[in-house]
């Protein structure tokens, strides 16, 4: 694969894991509102942590991908 259209997917990815830690800060946020309520939470909070976690590490893990293909980029021009 071309390396531009792999820094592409590999951007695209990371939006994409964004976009779904960016839902699970919102149920989050629906959770802390219910907490304040004193009702009952819409949302395991348990498991919404141990959602977030892999996502945080792939995006990591592609943001570290991403800056050795910059890297490898400069050092080659």
């Amino acid at each position: 694969m071309n390396d531009v259209l792999r820094k592409l997917e590999i951007f695209k990815e990371i939006q994409l894991y964004k976009a779904k830690l960016y839902n699970l800060d919102y149920m989050d946020i629906k959770n802390s509102n219910a907490l304040a309520r004193g009702v009952e939470l819409p949302y395991d909070p348990v498991e919404i942590d141990a959602l977030k976690q892999p996502l945080r590490d792939k995006i990591n893990a592609l943001r570290a991908e991403l800056e050795a293909r910059s890297n490898d980029d400069i050092q080659r021009h």
